[in-house]
C-alpha cells in the first residue's frame, strides 16, 4: 500500500515528466490536469466562501503559491487582481511565461520561504494549493512557521486560502485553525466543493456549503478520492 510520501513522490515524478513533455511538444498530460481544467471553478468557489463567511472586497494583489503552469494565476488576473505566481519548478515557470506572456509576474521560488521575496502586507489574497513541503510533510513546527509567514504578508482584511486533498494531506487543518484564532485571525472551513460543482442548481450559502462538504468528505474517504478542500483565514487585526 502506498504511503502519502510515496504518492507525493509519484505525483512529483509525473509533474516533472509532464512539464518536460510539454516543453518538448507533447501537451496531452497537462491539458487534462485538474488545476488547468478547473482553475476558474476553484476560484469561483473561493470567492463564494469569501462572500458567505468574510468581509472581503475583490481587489488588490494576489499571490498563487506553487503556481505550476500558471492557470490559476491567470484566473486571478482575469478577475481583476494584480497576480503574482511562483513555483520551485523552472520548467513550470517556463510554461507559465510562454502561455501568459507579460500579463502576469511569474518567477522561480521556494514556497516555504515567502519572506525572502515579499513584503509585509503586500497581498490581499494568497492561495496556497498543494505545495511542497507545506502540506506534504508531517512537521507541525515548520508548517506553523510557513502559515505565520504567509499571514504576515496579508494586508487589511486580506485572506489566505489553503487548499489540499484530505486523503493525502499531512497537515492538520484543526491545528492551523487554532493557530489562526490564537493570533486574532478569522478561520472558515475547511470545505470541499466537488459535490457542489456537480450540482450547480444548488444555491451556495452557509447551510448548503457545510452540509455538502460533509457528504463530500465521507464519499472521498470511502472511495479514496483526492478531492480538494479549502481553508480560509482572514486578517481581522485591523478591523
Amino acid at each position: 500500500m502506498l504511503t502519502n510520501g510515496d504518492r507525493w513522490s509519484k505525483f512529483q515524478e509525473g509533474s516533472v515528466r509532464s512539464y518536460q513533455n510539454y516543453l518538448n511538444g507533447t501537451k496531452n498530460d497537462l491539458e487534462h490536469h485538474n488545476v488547468i481544467q478547473e482553475a476558474n471553478s476553484e476560484l469561483s468557489f473561493i470567492h463564494e466562501l469569501l462572500n458567505n463567511y468574510t468581509f472581503y472586497e475583490r481587489s488588490g494583489s494576489a499571490l498563487d503559491v506553487g503556481c505550476g503552469t500558471g492557470h490559476l494565476t491567470n484566473q486571478l488576473n482575469a478577475n481583476g487582481y494584480f497576480a503574482v505566481g511562483f513555483d520551485l519548478s523552472e520548467d513550470a515557470i517556463k510554461i507559465a511565461e510562454s502561455l501568459f506572456k507579460s500579463e502576469i509576474e511569474f518567477f522561480i521560488g521556494d514556497g516555504a520561504t515567502p519572506k525572502a521575496y515579499f513584503c509585509t502586507g503586500q497581498f490581499h489574497l494568497i492561495i496556497a494549493r498543494e505545495f511542497h513541503p507545506f502540506t506534504r510533510i508531517n512537521e507541525p513546527i515548520l508548517q506553523k512557521q510557513i502559515v505565520e509567514d504567509y499571514l504576515d504578508l496579508l494586508d487589511k482584511n486580506g485572506v489566505l486560502v489553503i487548499a489540499h486533498s484530505e486523503v493525502n494531506s499531512h497537515i492538520d487543518f484543526n491545528q492551523v485553525k487554532e493557530w489562526a484564532n490564537q493570533n486574532q485571525f478569522i478561520s472558515v472551513g475547511p470545505y470541499f466543493y466537488s459535490m457542489l460543482k456537480k450540482l450547480p442548481f444548488i444555491p451556495r450559502n452557509r447551510f448548503t456549503i457545510p452540509v455538502a462538504s460533509k457528504i463530500n468528505s465521507l464519499l472521498a474517504r470511502i472511495m479514496r478520492r483526492n478531492h480538494i478542500q479549502f481553508l480560509v483565514i482572514q486578517n481581522k487585526q485591523n478591523y
